[in-house]
C-alpha cells in the first residue's frame, strides 16, 4: 500500500496477534463522606494496576466518579462506562 496524498506516513492495519493481552477498563469511585478522599481513588488505581499486571492484562481506560454515592447508578463516569461498553466491546 502506498502513502495517501498529504500524509507523511501510513501504517496498514494488521490483525492483532492471537495471544493479545486481555483488556479491561477500570472504574474508581468514592463517596463524599469525611473518610473518603482523593487518596481513596489512588488506592483503587494501585490495586487495579497490580491486578492487571499480575494477570497480564492491559487497562484501556479509567473512569472516575468523585464525591458520588454508590446508592445510585446516576453517576457520570459510570454512565459513560456503560455507554462506551455498549458501543465498543473490549474483546477482539
Amino acid at each position: 500500500m502506498g502513502k495517501p496524498p498529504g500524509r507523511k506516513c501510513y501504517h496498514a492495519p494488521q490483525k492483532a496477534p492471537a495471544a493479545e493481552a486481555p483488556r479491561l477498563v477500570a472504574y474508581y469511585r468514592y463517596s463524599g463522606g469525611s473518610r473518603q478522599t482523593e487518596q481513596s481513588i489512588e488506592g483503587q488505581r494501585r490495586d487495579c494496576e497490580a491486578y492487571a499486571r499480575a494477570h497480564g492484562m492491559t487497562i484501556l481506560r479509567e473512569y472516575v466518579d468523585r464525591h458520588i454515592s454508590g446508592k445510585t447508578d446516576d453517576r457520570p463516569a459510570f454512565q459513560q462506562l456503560v455507554a462506551d461498553s455498549a458501543r465498543t466491546p473490549l474483546t477482539p
